[in-house]
C-alpha cells in the first residue's frame, strides 16, 4: 500500500509539472463605429510552454457555423473582427486556446458572447426606449454591473443619457426634444480590467408630428371703454408650444380665417382692435401651435381649433311715456356651465350699478321705472357656474328723451330790471313740438333748481320769462329753460345764464365806496361772449337816471372812488353794472345805494376855567339833521343838563347854577337826520375843576 501511493503522487505531481493550458478569459465585445468588433481577452498561463495558438469563431447565430481565425502569438489580448454585420445583426464570438500536451493539439474554448445589439421602440420626440440584448448570461463577475447609456443627435457628441442594471436590458430617454433629426444611441459597460463592451450603434430620425394640445378657450369680452373684443384662454400643456393662432368666423364668407398670431406659449389673452362689439356677436376660436417648423415651406405641427366662443350682443328699445327700456341680448356661447348674466347700468357716464341677475336661459329683461330724461347706458355679463369665467357685452345706451335735441335752446338774457325783478329771455326752436316750456331758477349752479314759471308752446321763437321773486339785491341767480314733451319728460335744457349781482361797502370815515360785482354768465354759445362791463353812478336820491360811466372793461369787477364831493346831506348815492356781449345785447345788475349818515365827535373831558376846552358840547359834520338834544346825567343818573340846541353846550352849571364838582358825568346825544333815520351815541365826560 505505501509504494502504491508513492507511486499514485509521483504521477499525479508529474502530471502537474506539464499543466493543462486555460482557455482564454475574454472579458469584452465591443463594437466599433465603422463596424469592425474588436475582443478583448486575458491570456491564460502557459508554464509548460505548450501554447500553439488562440482560434476566433464568429457566427451570425449562436448554434450556426462559426468561421475561425488563428492567433499565434499567446500574448496577444486582442483581435479586430473586420467586415463584420454587428451594426445591424448580433454576432457571437468565442475564443479557444489550442495547445499541445505531449498527446497532440487540444482546444478548450472560452464562453461565447453576443455583441450588443440596440433597438429603438417608443419613438417620439422627446422618447426613446432603447432595448437591447445582454453579452454574456449570467454576467462576468469581473463586470461593472451596470450598462451606460449614451446618445448623440444629429450627429453631435455622444452624451450619457442614463444607467441601467446588468440584466435590465432596457432605457427609456426622455431628456431629449427635436423637431426632425437623426438620434444614435449605444449601450456600453465596464470590465475590472479596464476594457468596455460596446454594442452596435442604433440610428433613427426622430421628428415631431405631434401638435400641441387644443387650447381650452376661457371667455370672449367686450372692453366696454374701447368696444374691442378681448379674448383669454388656457396655456397649452404641451412643453414646445410656441405660441397661438387667432381663429374669426367670418360672416361674409362663412369661414373660419386666421386673423393674427400670439406667440409664446404663456401669452393667453388677445385683443382683437377691428372687430366691434358694439357691431353684432363675434365668434373665435383658438388654436395652438409648436416649435417644430419643418417641411419646405417650414411649417409647424398646429393642432384643431378650440370650441367657439361667441360674444354676448347687447340691444335696449326704450319706452320713454312707460317709463321703462326693455333690454335684449344674444345668449353667450362656449361654455356648458353657463348660470346666468348680471345687469348693470350706468347713470349719466357714473360708476356701474348692479341692477339685477338672471338665470342662464334668459336673454331679456324689462328696467322699469327709469327716468327717461337721463342718460342710461346698460352691460350684460354673463358668468359660468363658480363664477371664474365670465364675458361681458357691449355697452348699449338706448336714447334719452333728452337726446331729441332742438336746434337752438338758448338762454340769451337773463336781466335785472330796476333793482326790481329778473327778465328772462331765451330762443326756442319752434319747429319741435313740446308740450311746455319751464323757466327754473337755483342759488348755485350746481344746486337744486325750482320752477319759477311755466310758458306753453307756441310759435315765437322768443320765449320771455319774469321772475318777480327773485332777491336781486340780496344775491345773484342761475336760470334755466326746460322744454317738456307729450310724456311730460324734458327733451332740452337750454344753457345756464346767471345775474350780475352789485355789492359793496362804505366807509363812512374815508368816504370812500368800493364796489364788486359777479360776472354775467350765459354768454358765448354763439361767440356772443362778453364785450365788457360798465359801471354807473347815480348821484341823486330817487331813481335817477345814469349820468356817469365810471370804469369800463370785459375782465375788471371792482371798483373803488372817494364820494365826499358827491354826497349831498341826507342823499344816497347809487351805482348799477351793465355787460354788454359782442353781439352787443345789455343786461343790468341790481342797483347799489350807500347814504351819508351824520357824524358826530365828541370830547371825553373839559375844563369850565380852561383856555381851550370850557364848554362840553359835540361836533356835528357831514350831513344836516333835523332834531338835536344833548342830555347830561350824573352818577346818580339825575339829569344835570340838557339842550335842544347844538350851539348851546354844557359848562359844567347844573339846573339850580350851582357849580357841579368835578368828576365823570354820563351823556347822550340824540341826532334825527335829513333821512328821519334816528342817531344816538352816549358815553362819558370828565369835568376838571
Amino acid at each position: 500500500m505505501r509504494i502504491v501511493s508513492v507511486l499514485t503522487i509521483i504521477f499525479f505531481l508529474a502530471g502537474f509539472a506539464r499543466g493543462a493550458v486555460d482557455p482564454p478569459d475574454l472579458r469584452c465585445i465591443a463594437v466599433q463605429p465603422n463596424g469592425d468588433v474588436v475582443l478583448t481577452w486575458i491570456a491564460p498561463n502557459d508554464p509548460a510552454n505548450e501554447f500553439v495558438e488562440y482560434v476566433v469563431g464568429v457566427s451570425n447565430s449562436r448554434n450556426g457555423t462559426y468561421t475561425e481565425t488563428s492567433v499565434a502569438n499567446l500574448a496577444t489580448t486582442t483581435f479586430t473582427n473586420t467586415n463584420s454585420n454587428a451594426t445591424t445583426n448580433s454576432e457571437f464570438y468565442y475564443v479557444k486556446t489550442v495547445y499541445d500536451d505531449g498527446s497532440g493539439n487540444v482546444e478548450v474554448s472560452s464562453d461565447t458572447f453576443e455583441t450588443m445589439l440596440p433597438v429603438i421602440s417608443n419613438k417620439t420626440d422627446t422618447t426613446a426606449t432603447i432595448t437591447w440584448n445582454p453579452q454574456i448570461v449570467p454576467n462576468l463577475p469581473s463586470n461593472s454591473g451596470n450598462y451606460e447609456v449614451f446618445r448623440s443627435i444629429d450627429g453631435g457628441p455622444w452624451v450619457l443619457v442614463g444607467t441601467t442594471p446588468y440584466g435590465t436590458e432596457t432605457f427609456t430617454d426622455t431628456t431629449f426634444k427635436v423637431c426632425s433629426e437623426d438620434i444614435a444611441f449605444k449601450v456600453e459597460t465596464e470590465d475590472n480590467s479596464g476594457c468596455r463592451s460596446v454594442s452596435a450603434v442604433v440610428e433613427e430620425l426622430f421628428e415631431d408630428n405631434t401638435s400641441p394640445d387644443i387650447p381650452i378657450m376661457d371667455s370672449v369680452t367686450v372692453d366696454t371703454a374701447t368696444g374691442n373684443l378681448e379674448l383669454s384662454w388656457q396655456s397649452s400643456e404641451a412643453g414646445d408650444t410656441d405660441g397661438y393662432q387667432i381663429l374669426y368666423y367670418d360672416l361674409a364668407s362663412s369661414a373660419w380665417i386666421i386673423i393674427d398670431t400670439v406667440y409664446g406659449k404663456a401669452n393667453t389673452t388677445y385683443i382683437d382692435s377691428v372687430a366691434s362689439g358694439s357691431g353684432g356677436t363675434q365668434q373665435y376660436a383658438i388654436a395652438s401651435f409648436d416649435t417644430c417648423y419643418k417641411g419646405n415651406p417650414a411649417t409647424a405641427n398646429i393642432s384643431a381649433g378650440s370650441d367657439a366662443h361667441q360674444s354676448i350682443y347687447l340691444e335696449t328699445f326704450p319706452d320713454f311715456c312707460a317709463e321703462e327700456v326693455q333690454l335684449e341680448w344674444s345668449q353667450y356661447q362656449g361654455w356648458n356651465d353657463l348660470q346666468g348674466y348680471a345687469i348693470y347700468y350706468r347713470l349719466n357716464n357714473g360708476p356701474s350699478v348692479f341692477l339685477d341677475s338672471v338665470p342662464g336661459s334668459d336673454s331679456t329683461y324689462l328696467h322699469e321705472n327709469v327716468d327717461v330724461r337721463q342718460d342710461y347706458c346698460y352691460v350684460i355679463v354673463g358668468y359660468a357656474t363658480d363664477r371664474s369665467k365670465t364675458s361681458t357685452s357691449n355697452i348699449a345706451c338706448p336714447q334719452s328723451a333728452a337726446s331729441f335735441q332742438p336746434n337752438i335752446h338758448y338762454l340769451q338774457r337773463a336781466d335785472v330790471v330796476n333793482s326790481d325783478y329778473v327778465e328772462i329771455e331765451c330762443l326756442v326752436d319752434t319747429s319741435i313740438f313740446v308740450n311746455y316750456y319751464a323757466l327754473e331758477r337755483a342759488i348755485d349752479s350746481n344746486g337744486t333748481f325750482i320752477e319759477i314759471a311755466r310758458a306753453p308752446y307756441g310759435q315765437s321763437p322768443i320765449l320771455q320769462f319774469e321772475d318777480r321773486t327773485a332777491q336781486v339785491n340780496q344775491t345773484d341767480y342761475w336760470y334755466r329753460v326746460v322744454m317738456y314733451d307729450s310724456c311730460d319728460f324734458p327733451i332740452s335744457i337750454s344753457n345756464l345764464a346767471k345775474t350780475i349781482y352789485l355789492n359793496g361797502t362804505f366807509d363812512e370815515q374815508t368816504y370812500n365806496a368800493h364796489l364788486s360785482w359777479t360776472a354775467y354768465i350765459g354768454w358765448g354759445v354763439f361767440g356772443d361772449s362778453l364785450d365788457h362791463y360798465d359801471l354807473f353812478r347815480v348821484a341823486d336820491n330817487a331813481a335817477g337816471s345814469m349820468n356817469q360811466t365810471l370804469t369800463t372793461g370785459d375782465t375788471l369787477r371792482n371798483f373803488e372812488e372817494n364820494t365826499e364831493t358827491y354826497i349831498t346831506e341826507g342823499n344816497r348815492i347809487c351805482y348799477i353794472v351793465r355787460a354788454t356781449n359782442r353781439d352787443s345785447l345789455q343786461v343790468y345788475s341790481n342797483r347799489k345805494c350807500f347814504k351819508s349818515n351824520t357824524k358826530i365827535w365828541v370830547p371825553n373831558a373839559f375844563k369850565p376855567t380852561g383856555i381851550h376846552n370850557p364848554e362840553f358840547k359835540p361836533t356835528v359834520a357831514f350831513g344836516g339833521f333835523r332834531q338835536y338834544r344833548l342830555q347830561i346825567f350824573n352818577r346818580f343818573g339825575n339829569l344835570v343838563f340838557e339842550s335842544t340846541n347844538i350851539e348851546r353846550g354844557w359848562d359844567g352849571t347844573a339846573q339850580d347854577g350851582s357849580a357841579a364838582q368835578q368828576g365823570a358825568y354820563a351823556y347822550r346825544i340824540t341826532l334825527v337826520n335829513q333821512s328821519g333815520d334816528e342817531e344816538v351815541k352816549m358815553g362819558s365826560v370828565i369835568l376838571i375843576r
